[in-house]
């Protein structure tokens, strides 16, 4: 074998291996884009699984500062009720007192459900 034979297979070794390391950086570029749009797409859905549980965390709260709401007003009344006296005090004070258990009910249940 001659010298430039010897020297053409190497070059042309040389060449397949540059070659390969060519399409081991296109790969290699590929699948970071691929990972990096995966991830990208896990993101937005965390975001929107936080923003959702976020949304739905407010509306409880303003359920329950409603029914807390509700809760004074009953005690509110119940208290004007029976330290007024009189003929329908009693029955008054009573409805008060189902409305304020009632109200407790539906708190005592929504932080249940809540936690």
């Amino acid at each position: 074998m001659s010298l430039s034979d010897q020297r053409r297979g190497h070059i042309e070794a040389e060449y397949e291996m540059y070659l390969r390391k060519e399409q081991l950086r296109i790969d290699f570029v590929s699948e970071s884009q691929t990972m990096h749009s995966n991830a990208m797409h896990e993101l937005e859905k965390a975001i929107a699984e936080v923003d959702a549980t976020r949304n739905q965390t407010l509306e409880e709260r303003d359920a329950i500062d409603t029914e807390i709401q509700r809760c004074n007003e009953a005690i509110k009344k119940f208290q004007e009720l029976t330290s007024c006296g009189g003929s329908g005090a009693t029955s008054s004070a009573i409805s008060a007192m189902i409305s304020l258990k009632n109200s407790r009910s539906f708190l005592s249940s929504r932080m249940v459900c809540g936690s």
